[in-house]
């Protein structure tokens, strides 16, 4: 007996359009402006979780138009779609981008504003921080998203401290990117940093350091950095 594998459901042609969240993220009551084909939804700590039979593609991607504020992701076939991250975010985003420029050497790039990462047709991330050999974004003027990070940072927001500590740990480290930080931008206490390493040894990462508000990064990978973690809040 043969068995033959169902398509997933096609989208009206058109631009695939979601609906903006409040600053909380999405609620139950955004589930209904949903648009046709985008299947099974859940909610985890305000970001929207998408899924349905044979997955989301890349495809899928490139239907959706920019400018919402939103930030779609593609994990193994699932549609992430995370609430535009706050003020905080954004300055400890601009802040650490300056920073790791002004640090790093000339093989190396800095992009605040991060291209996507892609990794095969069910994988596309957008580390809100993230650091490429030169030569790969050279490369990818003719061929796009021919690349692995040396460093990607995610910045926690209320709505990512799930996908960034756990789900986007696994991947990252499944893609082989050898340094994962992850930065928690509290206005209340002040950043906290997390540096992570990959280890070859069985490709999972390792806690280099776990530096807060009062202390300094100091890490010799992928290039020598020290910083200070006050410094990603302060706007001088």
């Amino acid at each position: 007996m043969s068995v033959m594998a169902v398509p997933p459901p096609i989208p009206p042609p058109g631009p695939w359009l979601f609906p903006t969240p409040g600053e909380s993220g999405f609620t139950a009551d955004d589930l209904v402006d949903l648009p046709v084909g985008s299947g099974h939804a859940e909610i985890v700590d305000g970001t929207l979780l998408l899924s349905r039979q044979g997955g989301f593609t890349v495809d899928d991607l490139d239907r959706i138009p920019g400018g919402d504020g939103n930030r779609y992701e593609l994990i193994d076939g699932m549609l992430v779609v995370s609430p535009a991250p706050g003020m905080p975010h954004q300055v400890v985003v601009t802040r650490l981008a300056t920073l790791l420029t002004a640090l790093c050497p000339p093989d190396l790039f800095v992009f605040g504003s991060s291209p996507a990462v892609r990794k095969g047709r069910r994988g596309s991330l957008e580390p809100d921080v993230v650091v490429l050999r030169k030569a790969d974004v050279t490369a990818a003027f003719d061929r796009p998203h021919a690349w692995v990070p040396v460093l990607a940072v995610e910045v926690l927001s209320p709505s990512s401290r799930t996908m960034d500590r756990l789900v986007k740990r696994g991947i990252y480290a499944r893609l082989g990117v050898p340094c994962y930080w992850i930065v928690g931008p509290s206005t209340r206490t002040g950043p906290a940093v997390t540096v992570l390493r990959l280890d070859p040894a069985n490709g999972e990462y390792l806690d280099e350091a776990s530096v807060g508000p009062d202390g300094t990064v100091t890490t010799t990978v992928p290039f020598p950095v020290t910083l200070r973690v006050a410094d990603l809040h302060s706007l001088g």
